[in-house]
């Protein structure tokens, strides 16, 4: 990759500052390949022959298929900072993509802040953004044949293949937050967001697609093949509540925190005889709770850290049939500790805690729970209760 990248910034008054660049970008990609009998001659040409593709009756072997992308990318964008007006300041800017491989594409952003008093200001904010598949999102492969009659012909149950004509995934987000000072030692901070992105890239079916295989790949037929594709969309909405604080208790000095946050969404995703539906977010827990204080006094320091869970999604469904509700996995409460002193300005002794509770939680998985010959776990299973202690010290 060769990239140049050229920044410039100049006031145009007292209460206005511009901001713009240029960025030219030029890439020369060979995206991995599949398996092959032998590693490549990186003194020659790209080439080389499938894994276990060479029989009796065809020695030399499949030969793989290499993909050579060159591709580059010029971009540009400018910015305006303006703080004309005592209780606002706000930010709006663009930025503009021209890609070889997928085209032109045109990304506003803009943030305001408005100081509402001396204790609350607000901030709003709003952006767009593009992600290009990289080559190797774009051209993975893998899958092998095998051969019944020594190799006469070939054939394969399954193969992953490209998809040239993938597209870059796009979004849109805004936000606002507010912050409020109550008085010198509380703070409140709440903020709310929506994200909506397109064209998602998942794994689906050639046939009933792309169409771009039917069911052959090198000449020889294939019983199912997979692509990556643009399929649908995704949102994303949420919001937290934080609490920070700071005070004092005679010669002990402390900060303290909570929050309390939600997360949901839907995503498109393939259903019923692989048509693509609406459901909810995989992998995640809507509600979370977490809670912390540190402190110190002398030469003695401390800290708790308490974080909540509620119920984990899975990726399968309780009614596969009529897919709508994520099987869950239970949720989870964590407690850690540490302290330490420290003797002599040289000398500090530490231990912690993980998991005080000694909680037997899971993280969710890729599984379906309905599924009976499944081999993977329900939920991968974390940490138990851990405990360390140690000594540091300085030689100086």
């Amino acid at each position: 990759m060769i990239k140049v990248d050229e920044q410039i910034s100049f006031p145009l008054a007292r209460t206005i500052n511009v901001l713009g660049g240029l960025t030219y970008e030029l890439f020369n990609s060979i995206p991995k390949s599949v398996e092959l009998a032998e590693p490549i001659d990186g003194n020659g040409a790209v080439e080389g022959t499938l894994l276990n593709s060479s029989t009796t009756y065809n020695p030399g072997g499949i030969p793989a298929k290499f993909y050579h992308l060159k591709y580059h990318n010029v971009g540009s964008f400018l910015q305006g900072q303006f703080t004309a007006f005592k209780k606002f300041a706000m930010t709006v800017g663009v930025r503009y993509d021209n890609n070889s491989r997928f085209g032109s594409t045109v990304n506003p952003r803009a943030g305001l802040i408005y100081n509402h008093s001396a204790k609350t200001t607000i901030k709003a904010l709003y952006g767009t953004a593009y992600w290009a598949p990289s080559p190797q999102t774009s051209f993975e492969q893998y899958g092998s044949f095998y051969s019944t009659d020594s190799g006469r012909t070939y054939r394969s149950s399954f193969w992953y293949l490209p998809n040239p004509g993938l597209k870059p995934t796009t979004s849109q987000t805004a936000e606002i937050s507010i912050n409020h000072k109550v008085n010198q030692y509380l703070n409140l901070t709440l903020t709310g967001y929506y994200t909506h992105m397109r064209n998602l890239i998942t794994s689906v079916p050639d046939n009933g697609n792309t169409h771009l295989y039917n069911n052959r790949y090198l000449g020889y037929p294939v019983d199912y093949i997979e692509v990556p594709f643009n399929a649908g969309t995704q949102k994303n909405y949420g919001g937290n509540l934080i609490v920070n604080s700071a005070f004092a208790i005679g010669a002990s000095k402390f900060k303290a925190w909570t929050s309390i946050s939600y997360v949901d969404g839907t995503v498109m995703e393939s259903g019923p005889s692989s048509k693509i539906i609406e459901v909810h977010l995989p992998f995640v827990a809507p509600w979370q709770f977490r809670a912390g204080i540190d402190g110190h006094s002398g030469d003695f320091n401390y800290s708790v850290r308490v974080l909540h869970s509620g119920k984990q999604r899975l990726t399968g469904f309780a009614d596969d049939a009529n897919p709508h509700d994520r099987q869950l996995l239970p949720g989870f409460t964590l407690v850690n500790a540490s302290a330490g002193y420290t003797w002599k300005e040289r000398f500090t002794f530490f231990a912690k805690v993980q998991n005080a509770l000694n909680q037997r939680y899971r993280n969710p998985l890729d599984v379906n729970l309905n599924d009976s010959n499944s081999i993977t776990f329900h939920g991968s299973l974390q940490d138990p209760l851990r405990v360390m202690a140690g000594l540091t010290f300085s030689l100086l």
